[in-house]
């Protein structure tokens, strides 16, 4: 079991350095929102894409180690968390993973902080987009004179609408 609790201990510490790199990337992307650099914004998207699905595949490579552990210990695979699994070993391992537990749950929460700044500053920017899309759809459709037909009244099927659907 020795072998796979340092298996374990590796897959978490590989877990703990992408997430760290989300979270490094996730305080860029605050700095893109604030600046309204959608291209730079676009491409740190595309690279936290690419770190999920890493973590993803490390996710599977846990579970199957947690698999083989839970049949020397005795516990259920689909229910067990690391504290729990800590708490059933007796091994030089349990201050390491004990440690990489700590920190991964640092970065995690630390992660979420900055999602939840990034989800306001995107609110407030969707919010600022709204209320521009209505001064300019406003603007078009105020009697100006400019969509009239010969008879004086205003032709609502020529005013254009600028954006089609709201998403």
């Amino acid at each position: 079991m020795g072998a796979l609790l340092k298996q374990l201990g590796e897959v978490l510490g590989e877990e703990l350095e992408i997430y760290e790199d989300i979270l490094a990337l996730s305080k860029t992307k605050t700095d893109c929102l604030v600046e309204g650099n959608v291209k730079r914004l676009d491409n740190i998207v595309r690279s936290e894409q690419a770190l999920i699905l890493k973590i993803g595949k490390l996710e599977e490579e846990r579970f199957r180690i947690l698999k083989e552990i839970s049949k020397d210990i005795e516990i259920d695979v689909d229910r067990i968390t690391l504290a729990e699994l800590l708490d059933k070993i007796d091994t030089g391992s349990k201050h390491h993973l004990k440690e990489i537990q700590q920190k991964i749950t640092a970065v995690l929460g630390e992660l979420e902080k900055v999602n939840q700044t990034n989800s306001r500053l995107i609110q407030k920017s969707l919010e600022h987009i709204n209320h521009s899309i209505k001064l300019i759809t406003s603007a078009v459709e105020e009697d100006t004179g400019i969509y009239k037909d010969g008879s004086g009244k205003k032709d609502k099927k020529d005013v254009k609408s600028f954006v089609d659907i709201k998403l």
